[in-house]
């Protein structure tokens, strides 16, 4: 993305804040309507402190990934800068290395910042997305990409010989063997390189449950990690699925069944569609009223046929800790391994799943939107259903969302650290990341800053007239502009259909955009199912793109110039004399955007400069009010 730099002079001359922000920035902008006042006293003693970053991640295994203009380093807990901020992505530690990328290149550090791995890898996003991505070490190995070459690369940075072998598109693990091939045959080998089984076979699948299925001279036969053939695949199946929980769903005309690690058929083939098991049970479905239920491994039906299932984070529906998430007429709720129904069916979304012995629940309140709260494993609405948004529980605390700020609860719904963050992170080895005022910190589970900015957090603001916040400049209603949170899927790609200003060049800042929504839906922004993405255009100006999470279109935009000129396209000099540059606002449940600068000279029937009101309606803004520039000297 392109780095312009806006109206330099006029920043330095009025303090105009520079227009080209990424699309990460733009949801920090939103100015909270008819939000009460936060608590600013700074804390007297700081344990540590930081440099300000623009993103601080939670801890894990004592570091914490930071953000500083669209790179990533890692501090410790002392706000130690232990790997420098230089890396365009940076993943999670697994057996201790990080996969780190920087230009067009890959490798992976430790947690002090040395590349064990050296970056010297292709950044190939189609060969990562066949293993999962991003890559990461398992049993000390790990499959990367060279001058677009498959190879294995140890956790000390060695590339394992494997020159005897043909070339493969990759290698993929799996209970710690992998399948190469020589000669156009294939067999296994282990995470040292080591062959275990000799090639032999003219086809070979990964292992699973301990068993992998390959074939020979036309049978196609199970083996064990020792190369032993355990059985022969009956020749009357469609498709054998991998083993899980020692069963494997077998396939025939369209009708699905399972058979045992001998190779006989314990549940007859009669389910139109089935899941794998878990826990020791498995959702099937009959096409006669097209409803799922479950089965225990002997094929008894342990849950009517009854239920619609859903998808949620792409997760298969399965049991987890005993429960799994069910829909009935268009409700959902949790049911045990008996199908009693723990959770009745009265929630439009169970989000996620259980964490210190609470779940996530949503209801769409009509007036209010969607709003959230907790329920246990009982099925006890222990927290209400009232804030606008809840995270998972994590070490007892929950971050959850109210009146356009973040606090904490515990596991009682007590509030236990006041509402005044703009961004909150779970709780991660005692810690939890913040945002206040444009400051990252880390706090403990008593609120008190444990980590601050380096030097004072809240200057004390100049002897001015301020302008009140945008919202407070129109007579305006809130409450009747109420849009409920989208809960549905988030569109991947993003539509080209329709074409605005500069749309072309900003295709990168709004596709950034639907992959933060994916990743995190409080960065949706506006109006429930909506993005406010900004992208400078120019010098002294800025574009503002609605995006459309839900079908990935830009539903409307406005071009803002950040400092007034008059007719002739020159800077109007009484009008710069108070003026302030662009500024928005808007809210995640609200339908009303709020925005400062100049629109054009005429555009709305009394000139471009000043505040606007707008509506968004039927996927359009509309114009609602106007206020002239206010006065800003003293």
């Amino acid at each position: 993305m392109n780095k312009t730099a806006l109206f330099l002079s006029l920043a330095i001359l009025f303090g105009t804040v520079a227009c080209d922000k990424p699309a990460t920035q733009a949801n920090t902008q939103n100015t909270v309507i008819n939000t009460p006042q936060a608590d600013t006293k700074q804390p007297e003693n700081v344990v540590a402190a930081m440099k300000n970053y623009d993103h601080v991640y939670p801890f894990e295994n004592g570091l914490a990934k930071v953000q500083k203009n669209e790179q990533y380093g890692l501090i410790d807990k002392n706000g130690k800068e232990v790997v420098a901020v230089q890396y365009d992505e940076l993943y999670p530690f697994h057996e201790g290395l990080a996969f780190v990328k920087k230009g067009e290149r890959v490798g992976f550090i430790d947690k002090t910042g040395k590349a064990v791995v050296p970056l010297q890898y292709d950044d190939d996003e189609d060969y990562y997305l066949e293993l999962s991505h991003p890559p990461f070490f398992a049993n000390g190995v790990v499959s990367l990409n060279k001058n677009g070459k498959a190879v294995l690369v140890d956790n000390t940075g060695k590339e394992l010989n494997l020159k005897q072998y043909d070339e493969s598109p990759y290698y993929w693990f799996s209970e710690g063997l992998a399948a190469v091939q020589k000669d156009g045959k294939w067999g296994f080998i282990d995470t040292t390189g080591k062959e275990v089984i000799a090639p032999q076979y003219d086809s070979a699948d990964s292992f699973n449950d301990g068993l992998a299925q390959v074939e020979k001279d036309g049978q196609s036969i199970f083996i064990d990690k020792t190369g032993k053939a355990v059985f022969s695949v009956p020749q009357h199946y469609d498709y054998i699925y991998p083993f899980s929980e020692g069963l494997a769903k077998v396939e025939k005309n369209g009708k699905l069944g399972f058979m045992d690690k001998t190779g006989k058929e314990v549940i007859p083939v009669q389910y139109d569609s089935a899941y794998e098991f878990s826990e020791g049970l498995a959702f099937v479905k009959k096409e006669e009223n097209g409803k799922w239920g479950v089965i225990d491994k002997t094929g008894r039906e342990v849950v009517s046929y009854q239920y619609d299932i859903y998808f949620m984070e792409s997760e298969n529906p399965t049991f987890k800790n005993g429960f799994a998430r069910v829909m009935k007429n268009g409700k959902h709720g949790l049911i045990d391994k008996t199908g009693r129904e723990v959770v009745p069916m009265q929630y439009d979304t169970i989000l996620r799943k259980f964490s210190d012995g609470l779940a996530v629940v949503e209801k769409d309140h009509k007036k209010d939107g969607y709003q959230y709260g907790f329920v246990d494993t009982t099925g006890r609405e222990v927290v209400p259903v009232q804030y606008n948004f809840a995270d998972d529980f994590s070490e007892g605390l929950a971050s959850v969302y109210q009146y356009g700020k973040y606090g904490f609860i515990d596991t009682t719904g007590k509030k236990v650290i006041p509402f005044e963050y703009d961004l909150a992170h779970s709780f991660s080895e005692g810690l939890a990341a913040v945002e206040k005022e444009g400051k990252w910190q880390f706090i403990d589970k008593t609120g008190k800053i444990v980590i601050a900015v380096q030097g004072k957090m809240y200057q004390a603001a100049p002897a001015v007239k301020k302008a009140p916040p945008l919202p407070q400049r129109f007579k305006i209603d809130s409450s009747q502009y109420n849009a409920p949170l989208y809960t549905g899927e988030i569109a991947h790609k993003l539509s080209l259909d329709k074409s605005f200003d500069d749309f072309e060049v900003h295709k990168e800042n709004l596709q950034e955009a639907l992959k933060e929504a994916q990743a995190d839906r409080r960065n949706i922004n506006f109006a429930g199912q909506y993005m406010v993405v900004s992208a400078g255009c120019g010098t002294g100006c800025v574009n503002f793109y609605i995006l459309d999470v839900k079908t990935g279109e830009v539903a409307d935009s406005l071009y803002v110039s950040g400092y007034p000129v008059d007719k002739e396209g020159k800077l109007d000099p009484e009008e710069m004399a108070t003026w302030v540059g662009w500024d928005i606002a808007h809210q995640q449940n609200s339908r009303l955007l709020f925005i400062e600068g100049d629109l054009g000279e005429d555009e709305y029937g009394f000139g471009g400069n000043g505040s606007f009101a707008f509506e968004l309606k039927d996927g359009k803004l509309h114009f609602l009010q106007h206020s002239p520039v206010v006065q800003m000297s003293e």
